[in-house]
Parts: C-alpha cells; structure tokens; sequence
C-alpha cells in the first residue's frame, strides 16, 4: 500500500548531555492547497511543542513542561519532511527553536530513561499504534521509583493538548496528527493518547553508553 497524499514526518530535535535526541510527530494535511509547505508544517509544530514545554498547552494542562526536563535538555529545530507515496523525503524545511525551549529541572534521570507517549487511534494491533520518547528528564520519582501522579497528570495532559493543538491550527481536521504503519504505509489519525506511571528504559540509548569497570580483589 502506498504512502497516502499530504503526509508529512516532522522530526522534533534536541540535545541533551552526551547525546541528540530525535522524536517523530506524523502529520497529514486534507487540504489540496499549496500553502501546505513543509515549512509551514515544521513551524506550526514548533511553535506549540514550544508552547508545552514553556506555558503548558491544552486545557487540562496545569503547568508547562520544561520543569520535567532536566536542565541539560534543549530543544533545537523541528526538521519537516514532505513524504512521497514510497515513503520517502521529497523535499524539508527547518524551523528553529528559542532560547526558552529548554528544560529547568536541577536533578536529571539516567539517560536511556525516558517517558512513552503512546499514541492510539482506535484501531487493533501494533501498526494502529505510535509511540513518542520524552527523554533528557528531570527527577519526579515516588520511593517507589514510580512516576508521581501529578507528573502523570501533567505530562499526559500536555502531550494531549499538543496533538490537538497541532490538530486545530489550520482549522479541524484540515490538519492532524497521525500514526503512520511502518509495514504499509497507512495512516490513521490519533484519537487518544496514554502516558504510564513506570518509567521507560530504552535500549538504543542504554547501548550508547561505553560502561567502565572496577575490578578489586577479594581472594586470590
């Protein structure tokens, strides 16, 4: 199955200690007008991934999200691509982001710790189903080495306020969010999201770590 018409993969990059981190928003666009531009795409979705982690976005969301980042993270530009019916990069364009976007948190998580977004779209099995890292966290742990609920509560109302922000900028459904089946290509728009209470480890960054060891001897 081809990759539909008016897709678009928007990579959301940032930095943090020791490493780049990537994230994936899909978005795809019903309108046929040309102004649907890979720029204008990567600006919009810039400006309110800026929005959540520096105001908060959405209305259930009480409070922005820079304070669960930790200091070291950044957020550097949203990179837009405008993808064709085999699923590849015809044509990009960069948006870059301020200053401010940037996480404040003083006590940071391991690395290969992250937050998933799980991104559902009412549909069965595993290709109806996306996934959004949220990486380069601060600390907001129970002794348990749960999230809080209050750090639930406010990361999954800004992750929801940002999809439907993303959603509502040039008017419904005009332009959405998707989740896009790596296997054929169909997209399917997003209709609710889900954040966990159990911290995520991820391999690929865990693996990035070159571990040194101490060896002491006990009896030889």
């Amino acid at each position: 199955m081809p990759y539909p018409d008016r897709l678009f993969r928007c990579n959301i990059n940032a930095t943090t200690p020791g490493e780049v981190v990537v994230n994936t928003v899909w978005v795809q666009s019903d309108a046929l007008a040309a102004g649907i531009t890979p720029q204008r795409v990567a600006d919009k979705v810039r400006d309110k991934w800026a929005e959540m982690v520096t105001a908060g976005i959405g209305a259930g969301a009480s409070s922005p999200l820079a304070p669960y980042f930790a200091n070291g993270t950044r957020f550097t530009s949203v990179t837009a691509y405008r993808v064709n019916a085999l699923g590849k990069a015809t044509d990009q364009a960069e948006a870059v982001f301020g200053a401010a976007a940037k996480g404040v948190g003083s006590m940071a998580l391991p690395p290969q710790c992250a937050i998933v977004t799980t991104l559902l779209t009412g549909a069965p099995g595993r290709s109806a189903r996306g996934r959004l890292f949220l990486g380069g966290l601060s600390t907001f742990l129970t002794e348990e080495g749960r999230v809080t609920a209050q750090a639930q509560a406010v990361l999954a109302n800004n992750m929801a306020g940002f999809y439907i922000a993303v959603r509502d900028q040039t008017g419904g459904d005009d332009f959405r969010p998707v989740v896009v089946s790596p296997t054929t290509g169909q997209a399917r728009k997003i209709t609710r999201i889900q954040i966990g209470n159990v911290v995520d480890t991820m391999r690929s960054r865990r693996g990035k770590l070159v571990e040194g060891r101490l060896a002491v001897a006990v009896d030889e």
